[in-house]
Formats: C-alpha cells, structure tokens, sequence
C-alpha cells in the first residue's frame, strides 16, 4: 500500500509546480491540480478582474474546473463572495459560509443559477494581488458534500500566500520579457540586412531572418565547424579577427571603431560586412555575462565595368568587351542574348574568346578578375567600330 506524503513535502512539491507554471505558462492547471488534495477541494482556479471594465481579464483552472464562458462576467459581477472581498484588505480570506448563510443561499441568483448547477457550494479565497484596475484572486471550492472550509484550510491558505504573490510576479516578468522579445525579433527580422550576434569564434547566438537565409545560401557567409567562415581562408580570418577584436574589448571602455570587411563569393559578387561591440550589460539581471559581437550584413550592387577600358586592357573587341561588362554586372549569358538579340551560340563564341585574352577558365573566374580592376571613370569616348570582326 503506498504512503501517503508527508503534508510538508506535499506542500513543498504543490509550491514548486506553482513556480513551474509561472516559468512555463502551460503548466499552470497542473499546478492548481496540485492544490486541490491539500485544501481537500473539488476544483481551483486563479482568474484576474479587470475592475474599470468590469469584465474578466484572465482566468485559468485546474483540469477540474470547468469553463463557463456564457454569462461569466454577468454572473461574477452580482457574485455575492467578491463583494464581501471588496471590502476588505488586499490578502483576506474569505470562507464563504462565515459570511453567507444557507438562507442566503437559497434565496440567491448568484447561487442556483451559476455556482450549485457546477456543484461549488463553498470557496475559500482572497484577492492576492492588485496592479492598477487589475485584481488578481485565487480560490478552492468544495461541493455541498464536502462541507465547508475550516481554519485548517485557513491557515494553509495563508502560508500559501507569499509563494502565490512571487509566484504571479514571476510569471508577468517573464510575459513582458517574452513579449519584448518577441517585438524585437519581429523588429529585426523586418530588417533587409543580415543581422547576427556572435562570440569571438563565431558562433552564432542569434540571427535574423535575412542572416539565416544567408547562411542557407551559404555562398559568402556560412557556417563551418560550428562557427562562421567566408569563401576563403584569407577572409575568413579577417572575419575573426574583427569578432575577436570586438568581443575581447576591455570591459567599460569606449567601444573602438567598427570593423569593416568585404567577403566575396565564388562569382566576385561582394557583401559588405560591418563587426561591432555588443553591449554586454544587455538582457536579464543574474544571467551570466555574454561577450559579444554585432554582425550586419548587406550585399554589395555589383559593379557596373566600363566596356571601353576592358578594350584596352584585353584587346577585346566591342562585343566581347559589352559581354565581359554584362556578366562583371552580374547578368546571365541567356540574358544578355536575349537583350542583345542574338543567339546563344553566338553568345558562347564570344565568351570563349574572353576567356583566352583573360586566361580564364570559368565565369566565376572571369567576374573575380573583372571585379578586381581598378575602377576607371566611364568613358565619354564613342568606341571604335570593329573592322572585319562578327559582332
């Protein structure tokens, strides 16, 4: 035959489902569930009355308790047992039947219409907290059968309070914080840019939703090892060094300049990326202190090359020059002939002599090369018309 526990250790584990709930809001019917064997009670809930509305603002029941939605706030508002408690000290206990006889209660709507058709005769309960025109109440209820509550139930009720109160505060902190969290991600993931915090290895502790559709594409930024690494080694340990340069800053100094770097892709396409300090006294008082780095960022508008000096430089003719441009600007071939009004084959002909006067191989190979000339000014001179040369 199994022991019953102890009543303190049932307290105990009644107070630490209370505590559960309040971190995981789900949680709460479990916790009242707890409660009800120690009150000897049929049901228990919490609810919170908003009372400038005059309506209820929240409430939240053991498995037991039974929702009655239709006419809640009609019948609360003419429930004889809040206005007793509202006449008295924030944290009262009210057992009903000190209060309200059995003659009252034959004779009252409150009564026979709402609480002795749901079978709850009797309630011990207090208003335990208030903020502005909110108050927040708990009770236990008991059928006819059971009889009423007693000081015994009494007493529990008042030992239970002070973990209640906590109980409730740290439940709301956790609601705001959750929901400050959740409008700054919404915030962030709003953002065209790419936005990440990292610690000086590069792993990643948040991203926004441009960064992880950066890191899915993983063609300039991506992650490695379980930290971030760009397409080369040599950009790569430019990144790092620009996080660790950032996280390793000496605590309460003035934050030195940001760090700015330029990743590049296979293709030569660039992405602009800028590293700062986070603010390390950011989040929540008693967490651990994180040291980290604020990473933004936002693909570069491929540079638009200049045909005219292509010419000079390679000895290509006008429309191997123009082909070179376009594909430097980041077009695709079938683009460019169709913009051109020529045929595909054309297109490759032309490619594959681009390709010999630029000891190039490949079209990632070739934007690469283009992307790292020198920037000249447009040019104003009309170009030279090839003479014996397909177009």
């Amino acid at each position: 035959m199994r022991t019953p526990p102890h009543p303190d250790e049932a307290f105990a584990a009644a107070i630490a489902r209370l505590y559960d709930a309040a971190i995981t809001p789900d949680l709460w019917p479990d916790a009242l569930d707890a409660l009800e064997p120690l009150f000897g009670a049929m049901t228990a809930h919490l609810f919170t009355w908003d009372r400038l509305a005059q309506r209820r603002e929240s409430t939240v029941g053991a498995h037991s308790f039974l929702r009655t939605d239709q006419d809640w706030d009609y019948y609360h508002r003419i429930n004889p047992r809040r206005k007793v408690l509202a006449g008295k000290p924030l944290g009262y206990i009210l057992a009903c039947n000190e209060h309200l006889d059995s003659d009252f209660v034959r004779r009252d709507e409150y009564f026979n219409d709402y609480c002795l058709p749901l079978e709850r005769r009797y309630l011990l309960g207090t208003n335990f907290a208030a903020q502005d025109h909110l108050l927040t109440s708990f009770a236990v209820m008991r059928t006819a059968r059971q009889g009423p509550f007693g000081s015994r139930e009494k007493a529990l009720l008042r030992r239970l309070l002070p973990e209640l109160r906590r109980a409730l505060l740290l439940d709301q902190r956790l609601r705001a914080a959750r929901a400050q969290a959740t409008l700054g991600q919404s915030v962030l993931d709003a953002l065209p840019q790419a936005v990440l915090a990292t610690d000086a290895a590069g792993r990643i502790r948040h991203a926004n939703r441009a960064a992880e559709a950066l890191l899915t594409a993983g063609t300039m930024l991506r992650q490695r090892q379980g930290g971030l690494a760009a397409t080369t080694h040599a950009e790569t340990n430019a990144l790092l060094a620009a996080l660790r340069r950032a996280v390793e800053a000496a605590p309460g100094a003035t934050p030195g300049p940001a760090s700015n770097l330029i990743l590049h892709d296979e293709a030569g396409a660039a992405l602009a990326v800028t590293v700062t300090p986070l603010d390390r006294h950011a989040g929540l008082d008693g967490l651990p202190e994180q040291r980290l780095a604020l990473l933004t960022a936002v693909p570069m508008a491929p540079p638009r090359a200049d045909p005219a000096p292509l010419r000079l430089a390679f000895g290509f003719t006008g429309a191997e020059a123009a082909l070179a441009a376009a594909l430097a600007g980041g077009q695709r071939l079938a683009a460019i002939a169709a913009a051109r009004g020529v045929r595909m084959p054309t297109v490759r002909h032309q490619l594959r002599a681009v390709f010999d006067k630029t000891g190039t191989n490949r079209q990632a190979e070739l934007v690469r090369l283009l992307a790292s000339l020198p920037r000249a000014a447009p040019s104003t001179v009309p170009p030279t018309p090839d003479r014996g040369r397909t177009p």
